[in-house]
């Protein structure tokens, strides 16, 4: 299966617009002190730092002095920025930039009204190391604050699963319709899949179900001979952490899945396909698909880069404490025998005969 280019979601590219007002007269006191934060890693404290000065000046700094301050003016910019409502986009991208050899460094652009400030991007040497999702506001003192309008984020024509894809279910897995507590020192419950044509691979598939998550439990897929490894999806606070063998690639905030994602039932939508995501001549990537009731987040598709060959088909639900559940809601797919790699489409049942041979009858016009 060849890769859409056009909607991949590469997790080394995002943009963050919003609309920042720094109000005026209560701004003197939040002036002195008050910030906006951007990408921050370990917590909202963190990452790129907005600064508005007594003087109309906007101040950029990062928490831990990973990069030199600098400082963007009104007259520069061409708006105030301070006490005037102003449109900010934040593009972030992911390159190599210190001829390490490494793809671990990151070129800020900092647009003013959708101008790029002086026309030049900020690079912040091996950033890309601990840059996070974090943002967050800071207010000083009772009586400051920040005008935030966020807006909405246009992702396009919707885009649906591919119609070529194997739909599966938990019951492929051998998972059923249930609610998987805490079992000490384990798994609540394992399963494996097996593709009569390609064999336990999760390749060329689309997981359907209704799920709940409590916060720190978690889904696994695709573990190849350890049930705790591959993919899986971790309930963390609001959001869904995104793992693959234990390390972290993703976050899904329910703000932009457009619905609650821990602590209430969901329609989840996982579609797996190995491609050739970094070009480098080998299907050893894997391009991720997650729908979240019915809409795919964001409206494209993360790269995995080079965890294609880490994977298997094995299946997992993990609940570390007690009293944390995960429910499988609705396990319902067409489960009908998949004859296709026989020439037979969804019309075609199959049965064994008085011989014990294979045989296929019509069930339907």
């Amino acid at each position: 299966m060849k890769t859409n280019k056009d909607n991949i979601k590469r997790i080394t590219a995002t943009a963050m617009f919003a609309a920042i007002a720094y109000a005026s007269v209560v701004v003197l006191k939040f002036q002195v002190g008050g910030f906006l934060t951007f990408a921050g890693g370990p917590s909202a404290w963190y990452g790129m730092r907005f600064e508005p000065q007594s003087n109309g000046n906007l101040v950029i700094s990062e928490a831990e002095l990973r990069f030199p301050k600098f400082t963007i003016t009104p007259e520069l910019a061409g708006t105030k920025l301070v006490g005037e409502k102003f449109n900010l986009k934040i593009t972030t991208e992911f390159i190599e930039a210190d001829f390490d050899g490494l793809k671990n460094d990151v070129k800020f652009g900092i647009w003013i009204n959708d101008v790029l400030y002086k026309n030049q991007y900020v690079y912040a040497a091996d950033y890309a190391n601990v840059i996070g999702g974090f943002m967050g506001i800071y207010c000083p003192a009772e009586g400051s604050s920040m005008t935030v309008d966020a807006g909405k984020v246009d992702y396009g024509e919707p885009i649906l699963p591919d119609e070529s894809l194997k739909v599966i279910s938990f019951s492929s897995f051998g998972v059923k319709n249930g609610t998987y507590g805490y079992k000490e020192n384990g798994l609540a419950v394992t399963g494996n899949f097996f593709n009569a044509a390609k064999g336990k691979t999760l390749d060329g598939t689309l997981l359907k179900g209704r799920i709940y998550l409590d916060n720190g439990t978690d889904i696994r897929f695709g573990g190849k001979d350890n049930p705790w490894m591959g993919i899986y999806l971790m309930a963390v606070e609001d959001a869904i952490h995104l793992y693959a063998n234990d390390v972290l690639v993703y976050k899904f905030m329910p703000n932009a899945a457009g619905t609650t994602l821990v602590g209430k039932a969901f329609d989840l939508q996982m579609s797996i396909v190995y491609a050739d995501c970094d070009e480098d001549g080998v299907n050893d990537d894997v391009q991720l698909g997650l729908w979240f009731n019915g809409v795919l987040y964001k409206n494209k598709f993360l790269e995995l880069v080079d965890v294609a060959p880490t994977l298997g088909s094995m299946m997992s639900i993990y609940s570390p404490y007690e009293g944390s559940v995960v429910k499988i809601l609705s396990t319902e797919v067409n489960n009908n025998a998949d004859l296709s790699i026989f020439g037979f489409d969804q019309n075609y049942e199959k049965y064994l005969d008085e011989t014990g041979k294979t045989r296929a009858v019509k069930t339907k016009l």
